[in-house]
Order: structure tokens, then C-alpha cells, then sequence
């Protein structure tokens, strides 16, 4: 009817990536611009500085938290995925728009694992270059760039071989 709008076809594909619900639940808030980073944190007026604690250099917004940190493009390297992260970032400075631009216009294969779609390999890559700023900003120490692309390859090769549409055993008590 008139004034019904239609939904975002961006929703539709987020649920169904075959990833981690925790990976889903990230990308989801940072379409949303929530993923809390120092710039989030500053437009909530609560004092931080603007820097990027990883390298020193940018403006910690999502898009460089994830795409255009030095750090982060040394992952996509590593991943060879740099080409394909350089062309969404033509589209718009904002993180929440280079992932809606790779959700909505990359079907294809990943050239890192044949086997998951380009969309679960970006995703997946965003959500490990998070979590490992989180353990930095905790003092933790992190893997390099090179180990950290073999650590994001195991996770989703473990997860997609995982059969995600067989049923788990059934287990029941019985009587010892």
C-alpha cells in the first residue's frame, strides 16, 4: 500500500551468512554504528581520545578500525582480500556503508576458502580484527597480521565444514 516501505534486503542476508551468531550479532551493530569505538565513544560525550590505540595515526571510527588501519590492511593482505576491501572503500567513507556495499554486491566464492562465500570471509576477518583491539586495548598481547589471517582462515573452515544443517546428537539420560 502506500507509504509501506520495504525492508532493508540487508537484514535478509546478514541472517543467513554462515558464521557465528556472536559474528552476526558484531556485524549488526556496526551497521547500526554501535561497535564502540573511540570515535562512538566521543560522539556520546564520554572523554577519550580520538586516536586509534593500535597505530597511533587515525581517527578510530569502524571504517578505520576495521578497513583502513595500517594493522588491519596488513590482515586483508595477508588474507587476499586487499583488492576486494579497496573497491567497497571507494563507495563511502562510512563503515556501515562499505559493509552494507560487500554484503549486498559480493556473491561470490572466497578466494581464501572455496568452500564460504566472500561475504562469511569479510565478516568473519572484521569480527577477529576487533577482538583482537579489544585484547590490545586490555593489554594483551595479538598475533601478527600474517598468524592473525591463518587464526581467521581456521575459524571459518572449522565452522564450515560443520555440517550447519545436521541436527546435533541427540543425547539422552539413562539409567546407569
Amino acid at each position: 500500500g502506500q507509504g509501506a516501505s520495504r525492508p532493508n534486503p540487508i537484514w535478509d542476508i546478514l541472517w543467513k551468512l554462515k558464521v557465528p551468531s556472536k559474528i552476526k550479532i558484531f556485524i549488526w551493530k556496526a551497521l547500526h554504528g554501535t561497535v564502540s569505538g573511540k570515535a562512538v565513544l566521543a560522539a556520546r560525550y564520554i572523554p577519550v581520545s580520538l586516536q586509534c590505540p593500535v597505530c597511533s595515526t587515525g581517527l578510530e571510527d569502524i571504517c578505520h578500525l576495521l578497513f583502513t588501519c595500517p594493522r588491519a590492511r596488513c590482515i586483508w593482505e595477508a588474507l587476499g582480500l586487499h583488492d576486494v576491501i579497496k573497491n567497497a572503500l571507494i563507495v563511502d567513507r562510512s563503515g556501515s556503508v562499505v559493509f552494507e556495499y560487500i554484503l549486498c554486491n559480493q556473491n561470490r566464492q572466497s578466494p581464501i576458502l572455496g568452500t564460504l562465500g566472500l561475504q562469511e570471509s569479510i565478516v568473519a576477518a572484521c569480527w577477529y580484527i576487533w577482538w583482537q583491539r579489544r585484547e590490545l586495548e586490555k593489554g594483551e598481547l595479538v598475533a601478527g597480521p600474517p598468524r592473525t589471517a591463518f587464526a581467521v582462515q581456521a575459524l571459518m573452515s572449522n565452522y564450515g565444514f560443520a555440517a550447519p544443517d545436521s541436527k546435533p546428537p541427540e543425547i539422552s539420560w539413562t539409567k546407569p
